[in-house]
């Protein structure tokens, strides 16, 4: 059975999704992509964030973008205006060994969050 997408709020779950989805729509995620080889950002920002949706709540990749289709409030949560199809994310992943992409994504949102605290450390008198 599958979990519902339903984003909640005050919810700490949703409230923690919320903030990694947002480091996709970050400068700084968009040049590591591009600096990583990703040609076509504007697509593969979505394209991770429904792959992130997936593992967070350990669904299927098709059952998260079906919820998608039908939740309007789902895709305003996810700052997604364009759905890709399922063949589109499978081919995204497939240029990616499953480890090598869980060390990207998982390199992509230390080196934003990283980059955080340290400029917060170093603003700090």
């Amino acid at each position: 059975m599958q979990p519902p997408l339903i984003p909640i709020k005050r919810d700490y779950k949703w409230e923690l999704l919320l903030k990694i989805l947002n480091v996709f729509d970050l400068r700084s995620t968009k040049q590591i992509l591009a600096k990583n080889g990703i040609k076509s950002v504007g697509t593969a920002i979505p394209i991770l964030k429904i792959l992130i949706v997936s593992m967070f709540f350990s669904s299927d990749i098709s059952y998260v973008v079906n919820k998608l289709f039908q939740k309007k409030k789902l895709q305003k949560f996810m700052k997604i205006n364009s759905i890709p199809t399922e063949n589109q994310i499978y081919r995204f992943m497939n240029r990616f060994e499953p480890e090598k992409f869980t060390d990207f994504v998982i390199s992509l949102l230390n080196n934003v969050c990283f980059s955080k605290k340290k400029r917060a450390k170093n603003h700090n008198y």
